[in-house]
């Protein structure tokens, strides 16, 4: 039941970018960049990142439960639509998002997760 009065909770989107990597000239780039509804909350929440260094997250996203997509601490998160980006190329993106914690909390049935990513 908490993940169907999320989903109604869902009013924001947000660009995905997967799988980020560096293009090997000092930049970065990754696979193509996929739309979802989120909801996005301004956040000063303590978190630990990837490194184990503990750090103020600027932000707690929650993600659509039919996402099919991997979503891995490294990714990238933009608040707004494809429409909204001047490119699809990340680089090309000043406000995308690390994403430096990412949780997957299943439901008491197991049948879904709340997918909750931290910048």
């Amino acid at each position: 039941m908490a993940v169907a009065i999320l989903k109604k909770m869902l009013i924001d989107d947000a660009v995905h970018w997967p799988n980020v990597r560096s293009d090997g000239r000092g930049g970065r780039t990754s696979d193509a960049p996929v739309q979802l509804r989120v909801r996005w909350e301004d956040s000063d929440e303590l978190i630990t990142d990837a490194a184990g260094k503990e750090t103020k997250a600027k932000a707690k996203v929650f993600v659509d439960t039919d996402f099919s997509g991997t979503i891995v601490p490294g990714d990238y998160l933009f608040r707004g639509k494809l429409t909204d980006l001047p490119t699809n190329d990340l680089g090309d993106v000043d406000d995308a998002q690390e994403i430096r914690q990412y949780n997957e909390l299943p439901t008491l049935k197991g049948d879904q997760n709340l997918r909750t990513a931290w910048l």
